[in-house]
C-alpha cells in the first residue's frame, strides 16, 4: 500500500511554449559530493532545487545554438515487484566538425556530466545530479542537408528531472571569480568551453 499523500495538481493557465532556450553543461567531478556519492543540493518544501555545491573555479558553461535541436526525455518504469527505474535521455546537435568541435566532444566521452537548462516557458531544470549521465552517442554527418553531430547523452537516475530555482541557476552559470584575474573560458563554435 502506497502510504504517501496526494497533493492537488493545480493547472497553470498561462500560455506555454515548447522547447528549451539555454542549454548549460558541466562535469560531474566538478560538483561538491555528499557520503552518497550524489551531488550536494538543497530543495526547499516544494522540491525546487534552491542550491547546488560546485568546487572551487568551476560552473556551468553554455552550449550556444544547439536549444532548437535540442531533446529532453525521461521515462519511468515501474515493475511488478514495485522497484522504479528511471531514465533519462538528453540530446543536442553542434554544427559543423572543426578541431574545437571534435576537442569538445572528446572532452565529453567517459564523462559524467550534469545539465542545466532553460525552458523557452523561463523554467529552469536539473538533470545528472546523481552522476550516471553520460554521453552514449555521437551521430555525425555531413551531406547536402546536414553539417552537424548529434550528441545523445543517457543514463538512469534516482528521481525525476528537477526544477531549479532561477537564482540557484544564475549562481551556477555566473563566472567564477580567479584570484589571478584570468579568464578561464574559449568561446568557439558557439560553444563556451571550460580550459583546462
Amino acid at each position: 500500500m502506497n502510504c504517501n499523500q496526494l497533493n492537488a495538481f493545480l493547472k497553470d493557465c498561462k500560455a506555454t511554449r515548447n522547447g528549451l532556450s539555454k542549454i548549460y553543461v558541466i562535469a560531474f567531478s566538478d560538483l561538491k559530493l555528499s557520503v552518497l556519492g550524489d551531488a550536494e543540493y538543497s530543495e526547499d518544501e516544494n522540491g525546487v532545487i534552491i542550491s547546488v555545491s560546485i568546487k572551487n573555479q568551476r560552473n556551468f558553461v553554455e552550449i550556444q545554438n544547439a536549444n532548437k535541436s535540442a531533446s529532453l526525455k525521461e521515462l519511468v518504469t515501474v515493475f511488478d515487484n514495485g522497484s522504479v527505474e528511471i531514465n533519462q535521455e538528453f540530446s543536442l546537435t553542434l554544427m559543423t566538425f572543426s578541431a574545437k568541435n571534435k576537442m569538445f566532444v572528446n572532452a565529453l566521452i567517459n564523462t559524467p556530466v550534469v545539465f542545466l537548462n532553460k525552458t523557452r516557458n523561463g523554467e529552469w531544470l536539473i538533470l545528472g545530479l546523481d552522476g550516471n549521465l553520460n554521453l552514449k552517442d555521437v551521430d555525425g554527418e555531413i551531406s547536402e542537408t546536414s553539417n552537424q553531430r548529434t550528441l545523445t547523452f543517457a543514463g538512469t537516475a534516482n528521481q525525476l528531472i528537477s526544477e531549479i530555482s532561477a537564482s540557484a541557476a544564475q549562481t551556477l552559470i555566473s563566472p567564477p571569480e580567479f584570484i589571478d584575474g584570468n579568464n578561464a573560458f574559449n568561446y568557439t563554435l558557439g560553444m563556451v568551453l571550460k580550459a583546462s
